[in-house]
């Protein structure tokens, strides 16, 4: 059977219907992307931060894991920091239980913060009733001097110690600050691990006998800082 004109023609135009359907989905996709370049900040932006902060997340995550993986274990016994300073503000006898609170360097933000820290903890011991008395050492990267005048303009009721060569820090594995460890007879008895204190932890491990440690927070609030 021979085809038919109007057959004939179909088959002539469907080929200029193809290149037509092609030329116009490029036309689309031209115009898409010039329409995503032209309104970038507002479009892929969002998208984009979005993901490198996710990334970033992720990675201070693995980047805190393999810090804290180099903490002393429970039990172990650390530099009296007391006895390491020899200008302690307040330096008492060596006490049983210790509060040692990391306050990095000597700043206005900073140290203020570790300060309220060693002071609300040691508030808290007192308030939960723990079964013996617990001394607050605050731990400042500092000179003796500088830390001396520091102390000598506040009115607190713990010890302030200096870790100028940042010694103590680095045996205790201070890599943020504030952060804080219980010591009772020189042994660690508990480590913080996550952002937040848990002044209920900190008051059973000293009550009970029994070293515990925060867990890491699921989430980085900011992550570590120092």
């Amino acid at each position: 059977m021979m085809p038919t004109d109007e057959a004939a023609k179909r088959d002539t135009a469907a080929p200029r219907v193809r290149r037509g359907l092609l030329w116009g989905l490029a036309g689309t996709a031209a115009v898409f992307v010039y329409l995503v370049h032209a309104n970038w900040y507002l479009v892929g932006s969002p998208h984009v931060a979005r993901a490198q902060a996710w990334l970033q997340a992720r990675a201070q995550e693995r980047q805190l894991a393999r810090q804290l993986r180099q903490d002393p274990p429970l039990g172990a016994r650390l530099p009296d920091v007391l006895r390491s300073s020899s200008a302690a503000h307040g330096q008492k006898e060596v006490s049983k239980a210790r509060i040692v609170v990391f306050g990095g360097p000597l700043s206005a933000c900073c140290t203020g913060e570790s300060e309220d820290v060693a002071r609300v903890l040691a508030d808290r011991m007192q308030q939960m009733g723990a079964s013996q008395s617990v001394e607050g050492v605050l731990v400042l990267q500092a000179s003796a001097g500088a830390v001396k005048g520091y102390a000598a303009t506040q009115r607190l009721d713990f010890a302030v110690v200096a870790d100028e060569d940042g010694s103590l820090a680095r045996a205790y594995n201070a890599f943020w600050t504030p952060r804080v460890y219980g010591l009772v007879e020189g042994r660690l008895r508990w480590i913080q691990k996550a952002k937040q204190v848990n002044a209920q932890e900190v008051v059973q491990a000293f009550s009970k006998g029994k070293g515990i440690s925060s867990r890491p927070a699921d989430s980085d609030e900011g992550g570590a800082k120092r």
